[in-house]
């Protein structure tokens, strides 16, 4: 019998000292659902954030879209883009260019720096300095970052402006149809 009460002392200590770790498991495990529960909310919350400013901006490029047809002023539009342009991120210099193929010039028709039209210019479509006669020879977009520590090219890119305003990055952008490019953003 002390032998028989024994083993069911045993069993209970046993039985306890296993119920007490599965509780601890579940804990543990809970605790940890928990977590993965959070970085997920966390993930989502972030993503949430993300669509929202895509579907801004997708919002604000309609609007864009929408204020360029309804005119059919060339600069007036040009203008528009600009200033919409500076709502999603600072664009301290901004043009429009059309590229004369007879004379091998470039036309800037509209050029803007913080807010002030700038004098119209024309430059050679040969100029090796610029960014923008190179990025209508090559009908391609240019994006330079930290363009002021480009070698070889002046003031932003290859385009002075009058003030000698300091340019973090320069993106060029052809403005093409089927015949080839006839101008530049």
């Amino acid at each position: 019998e002390h032998d028989d009460y024994k083993s069911r002392i045993f069993n209970r200590e046993t039985q306890n000292k296993i119920g007490i770790l599965q509780t601890e498991f579940r804990l543990k495990q809970s605790e940890k659902e928990k977590e993965i529960y959070e970085l997920r909310h966390i993930k989502l919350k972030k993503k949430t954030q993300e669509l929202e400013k895509s579907y801004d901006n997708i919002s604000l490029i309609s609007k864009i879209g929408q204020q360029i047809i309804s005119t059919l002023d060339i600069e007036e539009a040009i203008i528009t883009l600009y200033d919409s342009i500076n709502k999603l991120m600072d664009a301290a210099v901004f043009g429009f260019a059309i590229y004369d193929r007879n004379r091998e010039m470039i036309d800037f028709r509209v050029m803007i720096e913080k807010n002030k039209r700038l004098e119209n210019r024309r430059i050679s479509i040969h100029d090796p300095k610029s960014m923008a006669a190179r990025c209508i020879r090559e009908s391609r977009d240019i994006v330079i970052s930290e363009a002021v520590s480009q070698p070889g090219l002046s003031g932003c890119a290859g385009f002075q402006s009058p003030s000698d305003t300091p340019c973090e990055s320069v993106v060029f952008i052809p403005l093409a149809t089927d015949e080839g490019t006839i101008g530049i953003l």
